[in-house]
């Protein structure tokens, strides 16, 4: 027997309604428009975060972009700068002026390949000879040979650099051409007439240089150092030069003079002493000069300055005062209470 519940008919199931159909993406949202070119899009209302990623990107780009600005600015800026202070600095660098040394070492080098590898001058028309005394001079530029020629250079131009430093170009060439006259002064004075005299002159002349820088220099003083540096020296020098006079001193020996070679040298420091002492007086006579024309422009501003008063007021008095007055005045005045003191005293 069936039960009441399975013989009660079944309800039919309800139909499953399918969802309606969406239209596409495209359609929903309408057409898209692209921006034009420059144009910020409208910034739509509601929840999304586009806009404001846009509006961050946009101040990004334009703080780059000023930054950028910035720094070619400055960048030209530095370029500018350097290169007109490499052009200041370029202007305000000392130039190497070309010195009195420089133009003798040069005569030297220039006389020594004209009468030796050019062939332009005899090999012996520039040596010391006694039928020709204008080689008492030209004798200082006779370089037989190439060694002769590396000490004259070295040794000129270590001695001379210090002459031109002190004295300048001038007192170098004064120095140079009165030690070499004096060398040659000296050889044939004091030398035997058949005795080889070639290179004199250029011995006391180079010694006259050694001297010049040592024994005579006014911009040194007179203490420990300096008589170092003349016992250091001395024999180097004094060996180098008369090594050159091999033969002379084997000839004088010969005939009975045994400081042939020193000859030259002594006559080279007497030139140096008498440069030394036209030098010293060309300083003081110059002082004396600049003196006399300090005072003379002193006593013109007070008479100056009353011309431009009207001429009110005491005149200026002429001269300068007692502790202005250049040494040569005070020292004739000296000189004259000496005397009135020795007459009254006789």
């Amino acid at each position: 027997m069936l039960s009441p519940r399975a013989a009660a008919p079944r309800s039919p199931a309800p139909a499953v309604r399918a969802p309606p159909a969406r239209a596409p993406l495209q359609q929903q949202r309408g057409p898209r428009h692209r921006p034009a070119a420059g144009k910020r899009p409208p910034q739509r209302g509601g929840g999304g975060g586009g806009g404001k990623e846009e509006d961050v990107i946009d101040s990004l780009l334009r703080i780059a972009d000023k930054a950028a600005g910035a720094g070619m600015k400055a960048l030209d800026g530095a370029v500018r700068s350097a290169s007109s202070g490499g052009r200041a600095a370029a202007a305000a660098a000392p130039r190497v002026p070309f010195t009195g040394l420089h133009a003798l070492l040069l005569s030297l080098a220039a006389a020594w390949a004209a009468a030796g590898p050019l062939g332009l001058l005899p090999a012996g028309a520039l040596a010391l000879d006694r039928a020709r005394p204008w080689t008492a001079l030209a004798d200082a530029w006779f370089v037989p040979s190439g060694e002769l020629l590396a000490r004259n250079l070295f040794l000129g131009y270590m001695f001379g650099r210090a002459v031109d430093n002190v004295e300048g170009s001038r007192g170098l060439w004064l120095g140079f051409v009165l030690s070499a006259i004096g060398g040659s002064l000296a050889a044939l004075l004091l030398l035997p007439k058949r005795a080889p005299l070639p290179g004199c002159a250029a011995s006391g002349a180079l010694f006259g240089l050694f001297a010049l820088a040592t024994v005579f220099s006014s911009g040194k003083a007179w203490h420990w150092h300096r008589w170092f540096e003349i016992a250091v020296l001395l024999p180097f020098v004094a060996l180098q030069l008369t090594a050159s006079h091999a033969g002379l001193a084997q000839w004088c020996v010969l005939h009975g003079t045994r400081v042939g070679a020193w000859v030259p040298l002594a006559g080279g420091l007497a030139g140096a002493a008498a440069a030394a002492a036209l030098l010293a007086l060309g300083r003081v006579v110059v002082a004396g000069l600049r003196q006399n024309a300090a005072a003379a422009a002193a006593a013109a501003r007070p008479a100056a300055g009353a011309a431009a008063g009207g001429g009110d007021g005491a005149p200026a008095r002429a001269g300068t005062p007692a502790g202005e007055e250049p040494a040569s005045v005070l020292l004739t005045r000296a000189a004259t209470l000496l005397l009135r003191k020795m007459i009254v005293g006789l």
